[in-house]
């Protein structure tokens, strides 16, 4: 099961491609806030920490998160990009199901202390697309489309504070 679902990553992966939020170097509007490393991490999409354990630098932990098991990666700051998780390669964007089940991907409340671009009003239109066909292609697993739940119960509480 876990190979079946870092394929999808990869898969999810291709569909992202090489686009980024903006078509410049969004780390030079904040001095890279997000590739800073520290303990807190990105969370691990299902089928992803298996891959990822064993990659130099990387920490790969387990811990509770929304009432379920996940898995979280922290990172001294700087890595080989074509490792980066996929949670680093949406960001400032999340996934977000609607109630109607719906897959899309929303700017990322959690970002707003650290990236300029976390409201999303000015992403790149290409890497917004990308990131929402790669989202909806994980959202036809179960595992994936129940992650991707967990994250969007997380992140529209967190919307009505901010």
């Amino acid at each position: 099961m876990a190979a079946n679902l870092y394929k999808m990553i990869r898969r999810a992966n291709d569909l992202i491609g090489d686009r980024t939020p903006i078509r410049a170097d969004c780390g030079r509007l904040c001095a890279a806030a997000c590739c800073q490393g520290d303990d807190y991490g990105m969370l691990l999409f299902p089928g992803e920490a298996a891959r990822l354990a064993n990659i130099p630098g990387f920490k790969v932990s387990r811990f509770r998160y929304m009432g379920s098991r996940a898995w979280l990666l922290s990172c001294p700051g700087t890595c080989n990009r074509a490792y980066r998780p996929l949670s680093c390669r949406i960001f400032p964007l999340a996934p977000h199901i609607s109630a109607n089940g719906a897959v899309s991907a929303l700017p990322d409340p959690r970002g707003r202390r650290m990236c300029p671009l976390w409201d999303g009003r000015h992403l790149d239109s290409g890497f917004r697309k990308a990131v929402e066909r790669a989202l909806g292609y994980l959202g036809h697993d179960p595992a994936m489309l129940g992650f991707m739940r967990l994250i969007s119960e997380e992140l529209d509480d967190l919307r009505k504070l901010v």
